[in-house]
């Protein structure tokens, strides 16, 4: 219990006092410190696994052939995916982006732009 007593010096005693009025609060304040320290660390590597995750393709194409009942025929794997050419693709890009940025006083042909970019967007 020697803790207790007060010591002789002034600025012992005085400091042993601010340790018994305030230390709690500075361990409290150290350990929430802590906490909040470790939740962005684990923030930050959970949004970087997110990050990298969607980097990653994880699409099979998977081909059911149904019959005119319903019934499901075939069903497997496609051998190779068939991609457009370069040309095609680039010239549904600039019809939907002349379509899209395209205004016009008349009704009909707005309507007509509009029927147009929605048609490129569902292919």
């Amino acid at each position: 219990m020697a803790a207790n007593r007060a010591p002789e010096n002034p600025y012992l005693a005085a400091r042993q006092e601010w340790s018994e009025r305030y230390g709690s609060y500075v361990k409290a304040a150290a350990a929430w410190r802590i906490v909040g320290v470790l939740s962005l660390v684990m923030a930050v590597i959970g949004f970087s696994y997110a990050m990298y995750l969607s980097t990653q393709v994880r699409l099979v194409p998977y081909i059911v052939e149904v019959d005119k009942l319903g019934t499901a025929v075939t069903a497997g794997f496609p051998e190779q995916i068939e991609y457009a050419d370069v040309r095609v693709v680039r010239a549904t890009l600039g019809n939907f982006v002349t379509s899209f940025r395209s205004i016009t006083p008349d009704a009909v042909v707005q309507k007509q732009y509009i029927d147009r970019m929605l048609i490129s967007t569902e292919s």
